[in-house]
């Protein structure tokens, strides 16, 4: 079977972040498989909830999500798009709990972030 680019990138961000394994196994159960865009808004959810209430493993986590997609961005084409639909544009906004997660944001999800949410 073939995988798309974003499925690809759901595959790479949980071998290079393995503590993503629960979120993608209870996603895989509750939708009969693997939905990109749905699980990077889950991501979104869980770095938030991460940056407000996590320790320093639940951080680091938040760091390596946000250095992986940050250098994924750059691949363009549906890569990027789904990083930025499904996981940036789902990030907290200003006055929302832990918005300032988006002080952690590369360059480039700066960017994206600034480019979505006008």
């Amino acid at each position: 079977m073939n995988t798309t680019p974003s499925q690809k990138l759901v595959a790479d961000l949980v071998g290079h972040v393995p503590e993503l394994s629960g979120i993608l196994n209870e996603h895989v159960q509750d939708n009969d498989g693997v939905l990109p865009h749905l699980f990077l808004a889950d991501v979104a959810r869980s770095v938030a909830a991460a940056f407000l209430n996590g320790g320093a493993a639940e951080r680091s986590a938040v760091s390596r999500i946000l250095e992986f997609f940050e250098n994924r961005l750059e691949l363009g084409g549906e890569v990027a798009e789904v990083i930025g639909v499904s996981f940036v544009e789902m990030l907290p906004s200003t006055g929302e709990p832990a918005s300032g997660v988006r002080d952690l944001l590369g360059p480039k999800l700066s960017d994206e972030f600034r480019g979505l949410n006008w």
